[in-house]
């Protein structure tokens, strides 16, 4: 029904439009007409005048001179009042669509009211038109077409001074969006710097113009200081370098001259919003002078009192607009409306709070490094300094930076209360205070304290531990030298016997002495007595002090967890991801110390919410264009909605939640990014062989956090319901660590891990060149002797010599990133508290049911997974070789992800066709793949002939585990070296290598794979969309990156939540692929080449719907490609292994070794024990063993190929038996682990 209004309406606006014109064009005809018919009439009139001759009249004469002297009569600004029209509104009520998001309509009314202004020549009109259609076209990011029709409307130069502040402002926004570098910067700044002289030299020349031709010179540049400002903070140089920091200091000074010409001219709402800008830019400088290495305690607390100084004058230039807004009616009227002055009051009071939380945090660390050299002097040094120190005389700054700490907390509370009334019906602004008020009552809460802080940090656990030690080895001290002085008293006493003995016969002592010393004894005693009772009065006051001192703590402790607890609850459901992290760390500082759980969980939460937002930053580079897609036109006009909320509030609009819905419903990309409300029940669902790590790094990545979730309540491999041995014990395996560290040594790390990446390149494809000259030199010289071919040689040395250098290279790094992630994984990798030996070293084989046993236990041990959740700095490094990772046994799959949350929702789709499974009925509960619908029609050529080939397979009975999930390979796709690259020596050509997997496992997996091979064609971006689309999972196997084959803009565009695994065997380049693809990355920026990079690879990747990734890192050789297509397609097709045991056996040949080994002995001597066994029994074991096999034809096929792989392990006594070699063990390198597993590691082929 509304589509219908709406469509009526237009109609209706339509025909009104074109009846004017016509009207107005039928009028033009008429005056035309009767100018023609007047001058007929003249010019016949002046014919007969001139036939009669008179002598002319002085009035006549006068008319005659006066005759073309007259000027012509124009309108002001081609407007008469009251004259508005319907292209006038038209233009107006596009104007508000714009700003509400709503671009189709608003180009309907434009055009319009274009045709009209053209008809009826309406320049300025016209004008006003072109200018709200580059608005548009901004808003559409047609940042060059805004560009130009910014420059069609400034022609028409009939304009009042806002129309050319306008134009001006968007010309300058478009220039920088268009292409944001130093050139553009320049230009955008030269445009201003132009509009300002011109605007100035207006004001000269119009007295009565001045006071708003001055008003657009300081917003002008106020934009200017902005961009400038910008590209000085984004340049390559830190912001203690002395430039810079010179630089940021004028921009200050130009902030404050600006808001002090705005107050004078009486603009207070935009002199509010300039103070605030200068006062973020003093906020900055304070915050980089706290975190500098040797912080100077005077400069932060300028900068600090200055910030405050400045957002106070904000805040009181804010609150006096709203004032003067709010007081124009009742407040019985007010109290229902939400008004933009109040929003931006509301806001500025807001950040105003969080200012001074970060003075109250600043002052007490000051506070708090005074207590602890206080605690750490010794007594009599305390005292000698209370005698000889005089009254503190404090400077000025300092007593106003101690009066600022004092009243800091109560400020900033009052702030946040008073938000959180006024404007408690805005969500957004309700959570913003929620988050700041906990945020205030946690650091309250520390500073009340009688303890230190963050008692849980690694570092201070290991000094506390040295503490320890040191006290308890004082107190075996003291009590060792208060053992040899009993012993030295007894001795005494037995001297002391002894001498009476010897001097019975001595005089007596008078009594009168001996009273004298009996009362001196007991004037010490009573002395001792004193001082003791003034020790033990002391250290009571000091207890009690520090007993309320803790209860203080205490409950502001629980006004914290309850204010943050309320904030994160309230910011999940309205999907507020930036402040839901916020408060989530908040959490994890505050209950750290004391729940483990609790913390580990609140740790998971924020990451999946910093996830979710890089996501879609990545998301949002890679869709610039929107004209590419729906989903990048929705995404920037989600965007365009929310750039000035605080203002429109068009996030509570109706158009917005309709936007998002759409989202939503339609996109697999936005599904991922959302962050559930019940994120702290998903271990609820999680198997339990998942062994889930966290490394996460603090907003301001001067803090490593680690942890380890509690084990997961889903399925485990034991079987369904609760894992084995669960129910034996209830304590929590959850642990949480952090460490403080210097973010610098992490940005070294992965500058060197970026230039071994670059040596590695160029040394492959120097490589590459080489093989491919010296197959073409022995082509060409067959027949030659062998001295003539002493060349390669000298290749082979100089290769060994270069593989050399960068296993070194790899080796150092991968020091440095242990050195990095010591104090955080190194804890967690021994928490984990797996079994030592797997095969069970103290099993006795020879036993009955040993064997069986072992077995049993092996499996269910070898079945823990190890999920790496790190963040996107970390996840650039090879994390699965870390040493700490190494030594955690038990475990056979290492992956990685990049949040908890994404890691459930990969497995959402599976569970719910799970449940749907259960439901229906049927004889079969197993577990299957998606089936096709009836009327899926494909796109795919030869799919109908490939589907005849499906009774040809044999079935393989597999069914999955409980902790599994099951993909077919009925639906299998690939495309491989697209554009044919290899060179004709070369031995491991893609398309061959796959070819060979296809023919060897095709009675059982491959009949029905198909896909596009190189010698076939080249395929387009609309069949890579049509592989991947119609795919359970697509396999990617030739030269160069993946995401340079199809673009990222159309990969993270697909919805393919039915792909679940995505082989890209990739990274591999020849000396034609690197041609091709240099030519094609110079003309791409440098954002869309860092789309292309493994991990944001990975990223678009998981947002499309696909469940698991298998790629690689950096550039390796075909060989290596080859050689892990085959191997990965022999362990997941041929020997049932998952996609995380499949990626971990790649990764560690030598543990694959031992195991095979390990399994090959076991079998030697279950085959001895079998031949020590009494005849007898044996023949009552192998006549029970076929009579069982009678009854049980499968039993009896297993027994058979039992008994032939017992035959086959079976020594042979002619034979000396030999020790396995350690030639035949297999060499770990760096290629080992290239390729690596995002996403679920529990997918396994069924069929």
């Amino acid at each position: 029904m509304l589509f219908f209004n709406d469509l009526r309406y237009h109609i209706i606006i339509y025909l009104r439009s074109r009846d004017e014109i016509a009207n107005w064009k039928e009028k033009q005809l008429q005056v035309a007409q009767e100018e023609q018919r007047v001058k007929e009439t003249l010019a016949s009139k002046n014919a007969e005048a001139m036939s009669r001759p008179k002598a002319p009249a002085k009035s006549d004469l006068a008319q005659e001179d006066a005759k073309g002297v007259l000027p012509q009569v124009e309108l002001h600004l081609g407007k008469v009042l009251g004259s508005i029209s319907f292209r006038d509104l038209w233009t107006d009520t596009a104007e508000v669509l714009i700003r509400q998001g709503q671009y189709q309509r608003a180009r309907e009314y434009l055009t319009e009211a274009h045709v009209a202004a053209e008809a009826f020549s309406d320049s300025a009109l016209q004008s006003k038109i072109y200018l709200q259609l580059a608005r548009l076209a901004f808003c559409e990011a047609q940042y060059g077409q805004a560009i130009v029709l910014c420059h069609k409307a400034q022609e028409v130069k009939e304009a009042d001074e806002k129309f050319w502040y306008e134009t001006i402002m968007l010309l300058a926004k478009a220039t920088l969006k268009e292409e944001y570098s130093i050139k553009s910067v320049r230009k955008a700044k030269k445009i201003l710097v132009y509009a300002i002289n011109e605007f100035s030299s207006y004001a000269d020349e119009n007295v009565n113009r001045q006071n708003s031709a001055r008003f657009y010179c300081s917003k002008l540049e106020t934009m200017l200081v902005k961009i400038h400002t910008k590209s000085i903070l984004q340049g390559p140089r830190e912001l203690n370098d002395p430039q810079v920091l010179n630089a940021v200091l004028q921009s200050c000074e130009r902030y404050e001259a600006v808001a002090e010409r705005l107050v004078l001219l009486r603009r207070w709402r935009d002199a509010a919003a300039v103070t605030v800008e200068h006062g973020r830019l003093l906020r900055l400088l304070a915050t980089q002078a706290a975190a500098a290495e040797a912080s100077d305690k005077e400069l932060r607390r300028v900068y600090y009192m200055q910030t405050v100084n400045a957002m106070k004058q904000a805040a009181t230039l804010a609150e006096k607009v709203y004032v003067d807004v709010h007081t124009l009616s009742s407040l019985a009227e007010m109290q229902m409306v939400s008004t933009p002055v109040q929003r931006e009051f509301a806001s500025l009071n807001i950040e105003l709070g969080e200012l001074l939380t970060e003075v109250l945090i600043s002052g007490g660390d000051e506070q708090r490094q005074r207590q602890h050299i206080e605690e750490r002097k010794a007594s009599i040094t305390r005292l000698v300094e209370e005698y000889v120190s005089e009254s503190p005389v404090f400077q000025d700054k300092e007593r106003q930076w101690m009066d600022l700490c004092r009243i800091a907390g109560d400020e900033a509370s009052a702030l946040f209360l008073s938000v959180h009334s006024l404007c408690h019906r805005i969500p957004k602004l309700k959570a913003r205070s929620l988050v700041g008020l906990g945020r205030l009552l946690r650091v309250v809460s520390e500073h009340h304290g009688s303890d230190q802080p963050s008692q849980w940090i690694v570092y201070v656990v290991e000094q506390l531990k040295l503490q320890l030690a040191a006290e308890e080895a004082e107190a075996e001290r003291a009590a060792a030298a208060e053992k040899a002085a009993l012993q030295m008293l007894e001795e005494d006493e037995k001297d002391v016997e002894g001498e009476k003995d010897a001097n019975a016969n001595q005089e007596i002592q008078p009594d009168a002495e001996l009273a004298a010393e009996d009362d001196a004894d007991d004037d010490e005693e009573m002395e001792m007595d004193e001082v003791q009772m003034r020790k033990r009065a002391k250290y009571i006051k000091t207890i009690k002090e520090k007993w309320r001192q803790h209860e203080r703590s205490k409950y502001f402790f629980m006004c914290a967890s309850e204010c943050l607890g309320q904030a994160i609850n309230f910011c999940l459901k309205n999907q507020f991801l930036d402040l839901a992290g916020k408060a989530a760390l908040e959490m994890v500082v505050l209950t750290g110390q004391y729940d483990s759980t609790g913390a580990s969980m609140m740790l998971s939460l924020y990451q999946s919410c910093q996830a979710s937002l890089t996501l879609e930053n990545v998301l949002t580079k890679s869709q610039t264009d929107p004209m590419t897609s729906q989903l990048a036109a929705l995404l920037h006009q989600r965007r365009h909605l929310l750039c000035d909320d605080i203002t429109t509030n068009l996030s509570n609009s109706r158009i917005f939640k309709d936007l998002v819905t759409t989202l939503h419903t339609d996109w697999q990309a936005w599904k991922k990014m959302e962050v559930p409300i019940n994120h702290l029940d998903i271990l609820k669902d999680t198997p339990a062989n998942y062994n889930i790590i966290i490394l996460q790094h603090s907003p301001d990545k001067t803090f490593l956090y680690g942890a380890i979730l509690e084990k997961g309540k889903g399925a485990s491999p034991s079987g369904p319901g609760k894992p084995k041995g669960g129910d034996k014990t209830n304590a929590s395996r959850a642990q949480i660590f952090g460490v403080a560290t210097n973010f610098r040594v992490l940005l070294e790390l992965q500058a060197r891990l970026k230039a071994y990446q670059k040596q590695q390149q160029t040394v492959l494809l120097k490589r590459e060149y080489q093989r491919m000259q010296a197959a073409q030199r022995e082509k060409m010289l067959e027949s030659l002797e062998e001295d003539y071919k002493t060349e390669g040689k000298e290749f082979s040395e100089e290769a060994k010599f270069e593989e050399a250098e960068l296993e070194e290279e790899f080796e150092e790094i991968l020091r440095w990133m242990n050195f990095y992630l010591r104090p955080v994984l190194e804890p967690i990798c021994q928490s984990l508290g797996l079994s030592a030996n797997l095969l069970g070293s103290n099993l006795n084989i020879a036993e009955p049911g040993a064997k069986d046993k072992a077995t049993k236990d092996h499996i269910t041990q070898q079945n823990e997974c190890i999920i790496l959740l790190a963040d996107p700095y970390l996840m650039q490094l090879p994390l699965e070789a870390s040493m700490y990772l190494e030594k955690v046994e038990g475990v056979n799959s290492v992956s990685r992800d990049f949040s908890l949350q994404l890691l459930h929702n990969r497995a959402q789709d599976d569970r719910q066709t799970e449940t749907d499974a259960k439901d229906a009925k049927g004889a079969d509960a197993k577990k299957k793949a998606p089936k096709e619908p009836a009327n899926f029609v494909t796109r795919i050529p030869g799919l109908r002939e490939a589907k005849q080939k499906q009774n040809k397979i044999i079935p393989l009975d597999r069914p999955p585990q409980a902790w599994q999930l099951a993909v077919n390979t009925n639906d299998f796709r690939f495309i491989v070296d697209p554009y044919l690259e290899c060179a004709e020596t070369e031995p491991n050509k893609p398309i061959n290598e796959l070819n060979k997997v296809l023919e060897k496992y095709e009675q059982q997996f491959t009949p029905r794979w198909l896909g596009v091979p190189g010698d076939d064609h080249t395929p387009s971006v609309g069949e890579w969309e049509i592989y991947l689309t119609e795919s359970t999972s697509f396999i990617f196997f030739g030269m160069e990156r993946l995401l340079a084959y199809i673009p990222p803009h159309k990969i993270s565009a697909l919805n393919i939540p039915d792909c679940n695994i995505l082989f890209s065997f990739d990274l591999a380049e020849t000396a034609k692929s690197f041609q091709r693809q240099s030519k094609l990355d110079v003309l791409k920026t440098p954002q869309a080449l860092g789309l292309e990079s493994p991990v944001e690879s990975a990223m678009l990747s998981s947002l499309t719907g696909i469940k698991c990734l298998i790629s690689n890192q950096w550039n390796c050789t075909l060989a290596e490609n080859a050689s892990r297509l085959h191997t990965s397609m022999s362990y997941i097709l041929q020997k049932g292994k998952t996609t995380g045991q499949t990626v971990y056996m790649l990764q560690n040949p030598v543990k694959v070794y031992e195991e095979e080994q390990a399994a090959q002995k076991m079998l030697e001597a279950a085959a001895a024990a079998k031949e020590t066994e009494p005849a007898k029994d044996r023949r009552k074991s192998v006549a029970s063993t076929k009579g069982e096999n009678k009854s049980d034809p499968k039993m009896a096929e297993s027994t058979d190929g039992n008994k032939g792989q017992a035959k086959a392990g079976e020594p042979d006594p002619d034979k000396d038996q030999e020790e396995p070699k350690d030639s035949d063990m297999p060499v770990v390198t760096r290629a080992a682990f290239n390729m690596v597993c995002y996403g679920m590691p529990n997918l396994i082929i069924t069929q």
